[in-house]
C-alpha cells in the first residue's frame, strides 16, 4: 500500500524513544510510506494529487500536532494513532477517522465507551533493543550509594531524589537532567519511569529500559497494569497471569513512599535487579519489538482497502 504518515517530526532513527521510526523501517518492507511532518504538511495535498495515497496515518502526540493535523482536508481514509488523550479536539479527530489506534486495551475500552460509533483498535507498541546489557556488565554487587538510577522524564528527578532521601540514600544517585536518553540507558543500573500526569501515552521509556535488561520501577496506569509486576509494599507479584514480574509497579497515590521502598530494596539487592532485568528483556523479546508492532499494523492494513470514506461528522459521537 501507499501510505501517507503525518506526525510531529521526521523519524529520528537514532533516538531510542522514537519507536515509530523503527516501526516505519519494518513496514517499508511491504509498503511505500511518505512522511509529512507538521512543517511539511503543505505538500501533502499536492503529493496526493500527483500519486494518490491508499491511506492516511495521523499520529497524535500533543495538542499542537493534533491541531495541525485536524486542519488537513485531503479526502482520504484516515487511521488515527492516538498517543495522548490530552487534546481538546479528540472527538472531532476520532469522528473523521475510519479507525482509531491506541496502545492499550484499557484505553480502547474507555474510548469505545465514550464514543460508541468509533472503531477503536489496540496495536502493540514495539521498541528497538540497541542498548542491551552484556552478560556480567551490570547487576553486580555495589554499595547502594553507588547504584545509578536513571529517571524518566528527567524533569521528575526531584521526586526520585526525595524518595531516596526518605530511605537515607544519596540523592546524587538519580541521573537524568542534562543527559540524553541513550546516555541514561547506558549508565543506569536501574530505571525509574514516572511520567505524570498520564493520559494514555505509551510507556516508551519503560519498554526501552526493559529491552536493555534494566530493572524498572514505573507508575501503575491503565497501560502498565496489564504487565506482570512486583508490589513494593509486599514484594509479591501482581497483575494478570502467572508470568514472572517484569517491573516494580507503584501506586501513583502513594508515589514517594512506594518509590522509596522500591529504590531501597533494589539499590541493595543485585540479585533482584538481575532477575527483574532478565525477565523484562525476555518479555520485550516476546511482546514488544518493532516486529511485533509491524505485525499488528500489517494485520490492520490488510483490512483497510474495503473501508468506506470517513464520515467527518463529530455529532455522530
Amino acid at each position: 500500500m501507499r501510505l501517507a504518515w503525518l506526525r510531529a517530526h521526521a523519524p529520528r532513527e537514532h533516538d531510542p524513544l522514537d519507536d515509530i521510526a523503527a516501526l516505519l523501517q519494518a513496514l517499508r518492507a511491504d509498503h511505500q510510506i511518505e512522511i509529512f511532518a507538521t512543517e511539511t504538511l503543505t505538500g501533502f495535498a499536492s503529493a496526493h494529487t500527483r500519486s494518490p495515497f491508499d491511506l492516511g496515518i495521523y499520529e497524535i502526540t500533543d495538542p499542537q500536532t493534533a491541531a495541525a493535523l485536524a486542519a488537513v482536508t485531503v479526502p482520504l481514509n484516515r487511521v488515527l494513532v492516538v498517543r495522548t488523550l490530552a487534546v481538546n479536539n479528540l472527538p472531532a479527530l476520532i469522528a473523521g477517522s475510519t479507525i482509531t489506534i491506541v496502545p492499550y486495551q484499557g484505553v480502547a475500552d474507555d474510548l469505545r465507551a465514550r464514543f460508541p460509533g468509533a472503531d477503536v483498535r489496540v496495536v502493540t507498541v514495539g521498541v528497538s533493543g540497541g542498548a542491551e546489557n552484556q552478560p556480567g556488565q551490570q547487576h553486580s554487587e555495589k554499595d547502594p550509594e553507588h547504584v545509578v538510577i536513571g529517571v524518566f522524564p528527567p524533569a521528575r528527578a526531584d521526586v526520585v531524589r526525595r524518595a531516596l532521601a526518605r530511605e537515607g540514600l544519596s540523592a546524587e544517585a538519580a541521573i537524568g537532567p542534562g543527559l540524553s536518553p541513550g546516555e541514561i540507558f547506558l549508565n543506569a543500573d536501574l530505571v525509574v519511569s514516572v511520567a505524570w500526569p498520564w493520559a494514555g501515552e505509551p510507556a516508551i521509556e519503560t519498554l526501552v529500559a526493559m529491552a536493555a535488561a534494566k530493572p524498572v520501577v514505573t507508575l501503575e496506569t491503565v497501560g502498565t497494569a496489564e504487565w506482570p509486576a512486583l508490589d513494593p509494599q509486599s514484594w509479591r507479584p501482581r497483575g494478570p497471569g502467572s508470568a514472572a514480574p517484569v517491573v516494580v509497579s507503584i501506586d501513583p497515590l502513594d508515589e514517594e513512599h512506594s518509590l522509596g521502598l522500591a529504590l531501597a530494596r533494589l539499590s541493595k539487592d543485585a540479585a533482584l535487579r538481575a532477575q527483574l532485568g532478565a525477565a523484562a528483556q525476555q518479555w520485550w523479546q516476546t511482546h514488544a519489538t518493532p516486529a511485533h508492532a509491524a505485525a499488528g499494523w500489517n494485520a490492520l492494513l490488510r483490512e483497510s482497502r474495503p473501508l468506506g470514506p470517513p464520515t467527518d461528522n463529530p455529532a455522530r459521537l
